[in-house]
């Protein structure tokens, strides 16, 4: 049974497989036993190649956002590394989170040293460019105009913040949706999102 926009996980007793019925845009993921799907004359070595792609892609598509999860670990990562000091960001890529960093603006004595500068450059250099054009970047905090322009250089999908912590800031109190609309491609932004939980690694409370 064929269906266009199809990803189906087939069992097979080495393993999952991943075949799709068209090279269009995925847009269900079904999982079944192979012998009731896919015939044995396609399991051919370039066809599964191609197949991981497409499922890459599904997974990029369709994780949702913001996540909830995603959101969790990195407040527990924050309070792990610096004890509830600092920012925290994540950058994910389909399913998985690539660079996790905190700030380390006092430990270094560097302005530019936020948790989100800290995290894209990590992963820019892992990569060797510095195109985030599938990723969403997670932070514990709002960025500021330093670390969203950043994000609009690089191109990445989506931003999802903890908390607004503009008021604090004294300076450059400017609206990422204001940056983000200079962007090629729209940047979608979510917050504040879990923002009790962001606001007690700094120990604050809600007004």
């Amino acid at each position: 049974m064929q269906r266009s926009g199809v990803l189906i996980a087939v069992i097979f007793p080495e393993g999952l497989k991943f075949s799709a019925t068209s090279r269009r845009e995925i847009s269900e993921l079904r999982i079944c036993p192979f012998e009731h799907e896919v015939p044995l004359n396609r399991r051919s070595e370039r066809f599964w190649t191609f197949d991981i792609f497409i499922f890459n892609r599904f997974l990029m598509n369709n994780m949702k956002h913001p996540n909830e999860k995603i959101m969790r670990e990195l407040i527990d990562y924050t309070v792990k590394k610096s004890g509830g000091q600092r920012t925290g960001c994540f950058i994910v890529k389909g399913d998985k989170i690539v660079s996790k960093a905190i700030s380390t603006v006092e430990k270094y004595k560097d302005p530019t040293a936020h948790g989100e500068m800290n995290a894209v450059r990590k992963i820019c250099r892992k990569q060797k460019n510095y195109h985030l054009k599938d990723c969403w970047i997670y932070s514990t905090q709002i960025p500021c105009p330093m670390c969203t322009s950043v994000i609009v250089w690089a191109e990445a999908k989506g931003i999802v913040y903890g908390w607004d912590g503009r008021h604090t800031w004294g300076k450059l109190n400017i609206d990422p949706k204001t940056i983000l609309k200079t962007a090629k491609k729209p940047i979608k932004i979510f917050g504040p999102f879990l923002e009790d939980e962001c606001l007690k690694i700094r120990g604050y409370k809600k007004k």
